[in-house]
């Protein structure tokens, strides 16, 4: 798909941007919190985007991709929700849900701050 639609070298991906990175003092909560933002949130997003993306796609090259992608991100968000429910089923529910009800507004505004910032580059 790189080829087809026009791309030349291959794009350099920034490893060092990949990481949740570590918070707390309890692992829980960083797992819990990279839960909630990567998966439960932003596949969550991550499937509307695609599925509008692939909705009025006419080349089919790129139709592939986008089903094969979009494939990727609704399982991506069901390992989120499901891995959520499993920790709020064991005993430091109380903290988790503490940590998810104070950081969400935070977790949500990032969420629309990247998305118009997206908007704009594109824009431009």
């Amino acid at each position: 798909m790189w080829t087809a639609s026009g791309g030349e070298t291959m794009p350099v991906l920034d490893r060092s941007t990949l990481g949740a990175g570590r918070a707390h003092d309890v692992l829980e909560l960083d797992a819990c919190a990279a839960i909630v933002r990567y998966f439960c949130l932003g596949e969550t997003v991550a499937v509307r985007l695609f599925a509008h993306l692939r909705r009025d796609m006419t080349v089919r090259v790129a139709r592939r991709a986008l089903d094969r992608v979009l494939e990727d991100e609704v399982r991506h968000r069901e390992f989120g929700w499901a891995c959520l429910a499993a920790m709020l089923d064991g005993s430091n529910a109380p903290e988790l849900r503490a940590l998810i009800d104070a950081s969400l507004p935070r977790w949500v505004g990032a969420l629309e701050r990247r998305s118009n910032r997206r908007s704009r580059d594109d824009l431009a």
